[in-house]
């Protein structure tokens, strides 16, 4: 099905269900796929010039953020015995956060064991691709997805407050940690769903070439214009105040990049990506990862888990194959996920490049926010709930 007009995917087969940034694949010099780097995020972050409420942001003096001080570790204490009463979100990035080494500083910690059964369970060595895989292996979009869902699942171990979790959120893949953290998903039925869903988004990515753009500045209803103004263009990503992702075949995108100013956002940030993810440029990728995912049992959680395609919570488990099959050519709609958090939160992201944090401070000012993503970070966790 050829993509059509308007900034909401139609459904590419099957009948209408309940209606997801982070699968997205740059292009190295070697010209293959990779994903998005943490600096690629940061350069459009760094964009967007927003006030941060002083609840969001610790001062020099909490430890918290590496400040130094002499009693940077008394306040840290305090502060996370305070937010210790509240929900504890758990929160897990896209692949667009791995770098070359990036498993390599858990090698000997426990936790590792973690990669090595998600490895068994997809048949991909992910453990080598973690701690000596080059930047052309890791950052291939397959690669990606399951070496990522791996870390983060490992950090989550060694952070040792899984089954303390009320609710938990991701970000594309991410979506799949958040479930098996919940209990919603088996971790073997997970990483063998990540890995079939990479392997089916490269497929769909050579076979119908698009790409996607950052565009800093504006908001969804400038973004709604925008799509009905430019055939082909779709909304990929809704990050957040002033940051929204769009997507489609490069002409659409060409002529948005030139239009920009006069659709009324700031700046438009092209992205090598190699593919429209999250776009009904995905269609393929539904019609071979659908059957996978209906296939798959999921199960009642211990925490509420929020959609990417809606930013809602869904209780029962047999919704999960019809969203997590939307997402694929829907918009992952981050900010509202984490506007669906209860106020006051504590949220932990569990994995690497520190992307959601971000994020979720510039989304919500009544959230604090902790990231952990090596074992030097795990004494940020230690006082949580």
């Amino acid at each position: 099905m050829p993509p059509q007009p308007g900034w909401r995917n139609r459904q590419t087969r099957g009948p209408q269900k309940p209606q997801s940034f982070g699968a997205c694949g740059f292009e190295s010099r070697s010209g293959h796929r990779r994903s998005c780097t943490p600096q690629d995020y940061q350069t459009a972050a760094r964009s967007v010039r927003l006030p941060h409420a002083a609840s969001t942001r610790p001062t020099r003096r909490v430890g918290a953020c590496g400040a130094p001080g002499s009693s940077d570790r008394r306040v840290r204490r305090a502060t996370l015995l305070a937010v210790g009463a509240s929900d504890l979100v758990l929160a897990f990035p896209g692949q667009g956060s791995l770098t070359v080494g990036v498993g390599a500083p858990w090698r000997g910690h426990d936790s590792f064991r973690v990669i090595d059964e998600v490895a068994s369970a997809s048949g991909v060595a992910v453990g080598e691709l973690l701690t000596t895989g080059s930047e052309d292996e890791l950052v291939s979009t397959d690669n990606a997805q399951i070496s990522t869902y791996a870390l983060s699942l490992c950090i989550l171990d060694a952070a040792g407050v899984g089954g303390r979790a009320s609710w938990a959120i991701g970000h594309s893949l991410g979506e799949y940690t958040a479930l098996v953290a919940a209990g919603l998903l088996g971790q073997g039925d997970g990483a063998r769903l990540v890995a079939a869903r990479g392997r089916a988004m490269r497929v769909a990515a050579d076979a119908s070439p698009g790409g996607l753009v950052a565009a800093i500045g504006g908001d969804e209803g400038l973004a709604e214009k925008a799509c009905e103004a430019i055939t082909g263009l779709f909304v990929a990503n809704l990050n957040g105040p002033g940051q929204i992702v769009f997507g489609g075949a490069q002409g659409a995108l060409t002529s948005f990049a030139d239009r920009a100013k006069e659709l009324g956002f700031r700046r438009a940030i092209p992205l090598k990506v190699g593919g429209a993810f999250h776009t009904e440029l995905m269609a393929g990728a539904v019609e071979s990862f659908g059957p996978v995912l209906e296939s798959t049992r999921f199960t009642e959680g211990h925490a509420q888990v929020v959609a990417n395609v809606d930013g809602a919570v869904h209780s029962d488990p047999s919704d999960w194959p019809g969203l997590l099959e939307r997402q694929l050519t829907s918009p992952v709609r981050f900010d509202a996920c984490v506007r669906a958090l209860p106020s006051g939160s504590t949220v932990l992201e569990c994995g690497p490049g520190k992307v959601l944090q971000g994020l979720i401070r510039r989304i919500r000012e009544d959230v604090v926010v902790h990231s952990v993503g090596e074992p030097a970070d795990l004494e940020r966790v230690e006082l949580l709930p």
